[in-house]
């Protein structure tokens, strides 16, 4: 037995449509990102998006969370790819 590999046959089945459902949750997060800071930026504060404030906040509201959505998702699939091989 592989010490290293904590999953049971039964348990996979388990696991399966929650990663599947995550990453679905992931993919509809990431792709809706620049629309969410968008809307918090120029629709919820009122700020001009030609103004530096505005602009900045819309960046950082977008670019955020893009990046840890990506580090988690390579994390993510890190952690299935040494469990698996």
């Amino acid at each position: 037995m592989n010490p290293t590999r904590l999953l049971t046959p039964t348990t996979e089945r388990q696991v399966l449509p929650i990663v599947a459902v995550l990453t679905l949750l992931w993919l509809v997060l990431y792709n809706n990102t620049a629309a969410f800071a968008d809307w918090f930026t120029y629709s919820l504060l009122g700020l001009d998006p030609a103004s530096h404030l505005g602009s900045a906040l819309n960046f950082f509201l977008y670019d955020v969370p893009k990046i840890l959505l990506l580090l988690a998702g390579m994390i993510f699939s890190h952690h299935i790819g040494a469990n698996v091989y």
